[in-house]
Parts: structure tokens; sequence; C-alpha cells
């Protein structure tokens, strides 16, 4: 599963990947954390209106840090692979990556 810190580590890899350069995914990093939170305050993940508990990054989640979350949004939005290749890429279940497509709203932000 490629990690921000692991894509950065290859010289071009993150440009391949997202299409922007590593100084334009670190000035988004705060928008979108800041967007993804607004989002997730009354939202839950897959898109349901929250009831009762707030948002936890689990110690098992996939996506740790928001700059992984970051990683596989614009990864999908610039390869627009199926599903399945890009769970496979991010070692996630297609209902886990059903389900990371609902962060898409805040990146329309």
């Amino acid at each position: 599963m490629p990690s921000y810190a692991d894509v950065t580590q290859r010289a071009g890899s993150l440009r391949a990947m997202t299409g922007v350069i590593e100084q334009e995914f670190t000035a988004l990093l705060p928008h979108f954390e800041h967007a993804l939170a607004a989002y997730l305050q009354d939202r839950t993940i897959d898109g349901q209106p929250r009831m009762s508990r707030r948002d936890t990054t689990y110690d098992n989640c996939p996506l740790p840090t928001i700059a992984d979350k970051q990683l596989l949004i614009l990864t999908y939005v610039k390869q627009n692979p199926i599903q399945k290749v890009q769970g496979q890429l991010f070692g996630m279940s297609q209902r886990q990556e059903e389900v990371s497509h609902d962060q898409k709203p805040p990146c329309n932000r």
C-alpha cells in the first residue's frame, strides 16, 4: 500500500500518481484537512447524517494520516481507476474503497 511517505521517497512518483508536486501537495494539505473535518463533523464517512459519535481514525485504518487520505483522493481524481484497482493499490476491500470515494465532497470545496 503506497503511503505518502513511501511515494515521496521515489522521485517523480507523487507527480505521476496525483499530478501535483510535493510543494503543491503540502500547500493543499491544510485545506483538505479542514474541508474533510468539516464534512465529517455532521456526516459519517459513507455520507449518512452523524447521529452521535464523532469521527475517529482507528489503529488499523488503511489511511492513517491526512496526507495518505489526500493521496488516495488525488490519485483517484487524476487516474480515475476502477474501484478494484484503487482498493488493491491502497490495501482496501471494495467496501472500504466505496466508502473512501465518499470523501471526495471535501475535495470539491
